[in-house]
């Protein structure tokens, strides 16, 4: 939306330097302008980028108001994503997380509350309380049952979240957690944190069965698709994969000059991402742990997430 309305406010100033009119030279180069902005315009409709399209549309205007450059902005703009809802809390939000089914958002809070939200209606559906401090991460189970969250001084709380329960506490991590996941059968939940640590727990129990260290903090954790593996992100520069049932690290995915902000397996289990903050974006073959491709940006990269098709990838 940012890049729709500066794209308005440049269409805007053109159309005031060429209210004047201007030679047939000008005229031509406006014309052509303008149809330049329009096949833009078109081929964004026709891949749904409704917010480029938007733009371009209101490019186009500028230079020739067309009445199908008029359509397509209309168009375009009923299509465009808009603010659906907004609440004003308190202190910082400090985790997010969808169900999976889209209907109820879970968000972590500095106040140490977590709170549930209705997506459709932004109505506030509970507030879940047990937390000493802030909280840094939150994450549903697969089939969206349960709802674990962590964060300082490291405890983990796992809630069944309709009823308003809590359903177990884990303690173990001696500093924040920062990274938390679910087993994709839901059984298992792995955890890291500042205290260097990478540790699986039965998410039934919050019996500890893995632990795993990296040589300085833990950023984010995520499992395979099959549930054999799980990754690891670190402030050391390093993601590791570790192999659940040899309990042995297996890959040791270096390269990154900066701390590894984000980390995911696709859904095949064939590749992994990794991103850091060294404006860099990392592919890897799962199986062999070599680099495939880099992808680099213009800023540093402080969190990131990609489709389990590795085709979308967005980044801040």
């Amino acid at each position: 939306m940012r890049w729709w309305c500066l794209a308005l406010l440049l269409a805007s100033c053109s159309a005031h330097r060429s209210s004047g009119g201007g030679t047939p030279d000008a005229t031509k180069e406006r014309d052509l302008r303008a149809r330049v902005y329009e096949a833009k315009g078109e081929a964004a409709t026709e891949s749904r980028q409704w917010g480029v399209a938007a733009a371009s549309f209101a490019l186009a205007r500028a230079s020739r108001d067309s009445l199908a450059a008029q359509w397509g902005q209309g168009r375009a703009v009923d299509h465009a994503s808009t603010l659906r809802w907004s609440k004003r809390i308190q202190g910082s939000v400090l985790a997010l997380a969808f169900t999976p089914d889209g209907r109820v958002l879970a968000s972590g809070h500095y106040d140490s509350v977590v709170r549930l939200w209705d997506v459709d209606r932004g109505e506030l559906l509970a507030e879940l309380r047990g937390h000493t401090a802030e909280v840094h991460v939150v994450a549903f189970s697969p089939d969206g049952r349960w709802l674990a969250s962590a964060g300082r001084p490291g405890e983990i709380r796992v809630w069944d979240w309709r009823q308003g329960r809590q359903r177990a506490v884990i303690p173990g991590h001696t500093d924040v957690v920062r990274g938390l996941a679910f087993s994709p059968d839901g059984r298992q939940l792995a955890s890291g944190g500042l205290d260097k640590a990478v540790r699986v727990w039965n998410a039934e129990t919050g019996a500890e069965q893995l632990r795993f260290e990296h040589d300085d903090y833990v950023i984010a954790v995520a499992f395979s698709p099959d549930g054999g593996r799980l990754l690891s992100t670190s402030a050391d520069r390093s993601a590791r994969v570790w192999d659940l049932a040899s309990l042995k690290e297996v890959h040791r995915l270096l390269g990154h000059a900066e701390k590894v902000e984000s980390g995911a397996f696709s859904s095949d289990g064939q590749r992994i991402m990794t991103a850091a903050g060294d404006r860099a974006v990392r592919f890897w073959d799962a199986r062999s742990g070599q680099l495939v491709d880099v992808l680099r940006d213009s800023g540093n990269v402080s969190v990131a997430a990609i489709d389990g098709g590795f085709q979308l990838l967005v980044q801040g």
